[in-house]
């Protein structure tokens, strides 16, 4: 942010029919005068000064105003100098927040307590057999935990690390 409360604009009012000077509050250049009448509607720069123009066709004038540019490049470095750093330090701390974020939600723990939240984890049964008769004998309850690539993640990862976070009970003797 750039205050130019005291930044000072000249201008001054021309005739179209033969590009006299009718008022001005400072010296306008002719060489100026005719640029600006040949690329209207744009603004031309000179000698550390900004000049636009503005035509009046039902009066047949036209309004020229300029303004130096020193003071937007003396204050631009002092803000640079300011706002710069500020902007990079919150960049930084908005960078480290999110990577923390990130890393809370990517580690095996909150993975799997959303699992739990989402109800990813599926029951599988199995059936027990008796060798000696052949017959089914019971069923044994195996979770299985999908993943987004289709396959499942091997209780021997996932039943550990409940155990160690407390994630839910157990529910059979180990």
């Amino acid at each position: 942010m750039i205050p130019f409360s005291s930044w000072h604009i000249d201008a001054a009012i021309i005739g179209e029919a033969n590009n006299i000077v009718a008022a001005s509050s400072n010296r306008l250049d002719p060489d100026i005068i005719r640029q600006l009448q040949q690329s209207p509607g744009q603004y031309r720069e000179d000698r550390n000064s900004v000049y636009t123009i503005q035509r009046s066709p039902e009066m047949n004038i036209a309004i020229v105003t300029w303004a130096s540019t020193l003071p937007l490049q003396k204050n631009w470095y002092r803000q640079a100098f300011i706002w710069l750093p500020l902007g990079m330090m919150a960049s930084l701390l908005a960078a480290a927040f999110i990577l923390r974020i990130l890393r809370r939600l990517q580690s095996p723990h909150h993975r799997l307590l959303d699992a739990i939240h989402n109800r990813d984890i599926k029951v599988h049964y199995q059936p027990i057999i008796s060798l000696s008769s052949g017959k089914i004998a019971g069923a044994e309850a195996l979770a299985r935990w999908p993943q987004t690539d289709g396959s499942y993640l091997s209780p021997e990862i996932f039943i550990p690390l409940r155990r160690t976070n407390g994630a839910f009970p157990n529910r059979s003797p180990t």
